[in-house]
Parts: structure tokens; C-alpha cells; sequence
């Protein structure tokens, strides 16, 4: 499985990592390394199922902080990268208005924006809230994608035409089981993605909670 290469990379970053706080260290000594880095020779072993979304959360922020980067699209992929991918992409068209995603679909693959502009919105009592805004070469669908789930929001054009390239999920999960390079560098541009977004809703957070404590010191 795909998942069993981000495990992989995740699992590795704990352990090499030197700035990991006592929490993460603690938690990474629930993993093993993989017997041919104990023995100091490479293996690409897959580390097992041993990574609780907690675990996974913190590994992708601290994978994140070595890179130093905050893109939104697959930015460690190479042009080769990108030619494998395309070539199982099916090009898709969507007019303004139209759900390139529908919330609470369980999806079966991962949507790349070529052209245009989407929002990602969520159910609200009678209405929508757009919780973000997604342009060229950023993608939709990645969480269904890691944890093989509902979407947990819908995507929606935003312009006259918006432009995709929609990968079967299945498909891609071979690719990458088939190709580890590739692999190792898809996931870790998911992980800074998940960073990128992390970062967003936590400035947000911060935000709405000063509003509200000005607010209540006002009153």
C-alpha cells in the first residue's frame, strides 16, 4: 500500500531527527528502526502499522521544518515524476458552479488543478462555508486519498472553467508502491502540504480567539 511509503519516510524522520521534543521521542521509541539502518546499511524497509494519526501529525510538522519550504502543490516532484503521473491522469473540464468533489463522497481519486480556481467548502445549517481556495497545481482529494475515506468537503469551480487532471486513486497507490523514489517524494510534498495548511487554520484559530477575547473585555 501507499500509505506503507509515507510510514516509511515518517518513521525515519522521527529517528534522525535531533530537534524532536521528549514527546516525539517517546513516541518513536514505539517504532523500530528497520534492521538495516540498525545494522547501518540502507533499507527501505516499510517500518508496519505502527503510526497513529497523532504520530503522523507530528512527524509531518517536523518533516516539514527540515525542508524549510510552505509550497501547496507536489513541489519535490521531478519532470520525470511528472510525466508518470500525467500519463495516468484523465483530463477533466468543470464549468462555474460545478462540484469537482461532492462532501461525504467516498472518493476514488486524487484531482490536480491544471486551470481556474476552486473553493473547498463546507456543509453549513442552510448554507456553505468556503474554507479555502485552491489555484494551479494545488490538489483536492489528498486527505480521502492517505486515510481511503469520505470527503470531508466539497470542491467547488470558481471560475467560468477550471481545469483537472483526476488520477485513479488505486492506480496511483501501484505507481507509487512500484516506483519508491517517486514515492518518498509524493509523500513528503503531501506532508508539507498538510504543514502549509496546519499553519493556516492555527493562524486563523488565533485570530477568531483574540477577536473573542477583545470582545468579552469590552463587554
Amino acid at each position: 500500500m501507499g500509505g506503507n511509503h509515507l510510514r516509511m519516510i515518517l518513521g525515519r524522520a522521527i529517528h534522525r531527527s535531533s530537534e524532536a521534543s521528549p514527546a516525539l521521542r517517546s513516541y518513536a521509541r514505539e517504532i523500530p528502526p528497520p534492521a538495516g539502518e540498525r545494522a547501518g546499511v540502507r533499507d527501505d524497509a516499510v517500518y508496519g502499522d505502527r503510526l497513529s494519526m497523532t504520530g503522523i501529525i507530528t512527524a509531518i510538522l517536523l518533516l516539514c521544518r527540515w525542508t524549510g519550504m510552505s509550497g501547496k502543490g507536489l513541489d519535490y516532484l521531478s519532470a520525470n515524476d511528472w510525466v508518470l503521473l500525467r500519463s495516468k491522469a484523465e483530463r477533466r473540464t468543470y464549468k462555474l458552479g460545478d462540484e469537482i468533489i461532492r462532501e461525504g463522497d467516498r472518493l476514488d481519486s486524487l484531482y490536480i488543478i491544471r486551470r481556474g480556481e476552486a473553493t473547498v467548502e463546507l456543509a453549513d445549517t442552510g448554507s456553505r462555508s468556503i474554507v479555502a481556495t485552491l489555484g494551479p497545481n494545488e490538489i483536492c482529494g489528498e486527505m480521502s486519498f492517505l486515510e481511503q475515506t469520505w470527503a470531508s468537503a466539497a470542491v467547488i469551480a470558481r471560475d467560468v472553467e477550471v481545469e483537472v487532471e483526476k488520477i485513479n486513486a488505486q492506480e496511483l497507490r501501484e505507481t507509487l508502491d512500484s516506483f519508491p523514489g517517486l514515492a518518498a517524494r509524493f509523500y513528503l510534498s503531501l506532508a508539507q502540504i498538510l504543514s502549509h495548511r496546519l499553519k493556516a487554520t492555527s493562524r486563523e484559530l488565533a485570530r477568531e480567539m483574540r477577536l473573542r477575547d477583545q470582545s468579552e473585555a469590552r463587554a
